[in-house]
């Protein structure tokens, strides 16, 4: 019976202390209840949202700015590509006409190589000589061959100012549209909002050549 009396003594203690610790809780769930209904806690949650929509409010704005310059980025890229594009035509067109121009005075230099040597080993002559005379009356200077000589070497030798000064017309016109791009400026942008990728196959291919047109026309200034 004794050690019944100790068990209940000790069961009666433990739900003393339970009891205890209950009502802590709830004296202290009531003060929280007290506080939130209190003005003071209204405002301090009325500000706490008002933080919360202005932090949603600037992520909105960065949003935005990141849009509108990526759109800025793609159409600088599709700007500097149309005018690669145009500029590459261009130094295509004035290649070939480079080439002509190489063409002609190799022609024409060997015009004035055949001309030289027909004028020297050949002479034209009509079966009668009146006939000739006649033929001089009429146009005396489509017989005189020394007149014929000096216009066409004049006007077709390779060394003519006039080749000369297209020559060096079309060179600088290659020249003033070679310019390099300037990647980096665009790169720069570019890295603000994505990650840093290698240059696609049509970048790297424009920009060699480019780079490499650019090269040849400060070789043929130096020169």
């Amino acid at each position: 019976l004794e050690l019944s009396n100790n068990q209940l003594k000790e069961a009666n203690n433990k739900l003393s202390e339970e009891n205890d610790l209950m009502y802590a809780d709830f004296k202290k769930s009531q003060a929280e209840l007290k506080r939130r209904d209190s003005i003071e806690y209204a405002s301090e949650m009325e500000l706490e949202r008002a933080k919360v929509r202005e932090m949603k409010n600037k992520l909105s704005a960065h949003q935005d700015t990141i849009s509108i310059l990526t759109q800025q980025k793609d159409a600088q890229i599709k700007l500097y590509k149309t005018r690669e594009d145009k500029e590459l035509e261009k130094v295509i067109e004035l290649e070939n006409k480079v080439k002509v121009l190489d063409n002609i005075v190799y022609k024409t230099g060997q015009s004035v190589q055949t001309m030289n040597m027909l004028n020297n080993k050949c002479q034209t002559r009509f079966a009668k000589p009146e006939y000739l005379k006649k033929a001089k009356r009429a146009n005396p200077r489509l017989y005189d061959i020394g007149c014929y000589n000096d216009n066409l070497v004049l006007m077709l030798a390779p060394e003519s100012d006039e080749v000369i000064r297209l020559e060096k017309e079309v060179r600088s016109k290659l020249s003033d549209l070679i310019k390099p791009f300037y990647y980096t400026k665009l790169n720069n942008l570019y890295d603000l909002f994505v990650p840093q990728r290698e240059k696609s196959s049509d970048q790297r291919y424009f920009s060699e050549r480019s780079r490499m047109s650019h090269i040849n026309v400060n070789n043929e200034k130096k020169k």
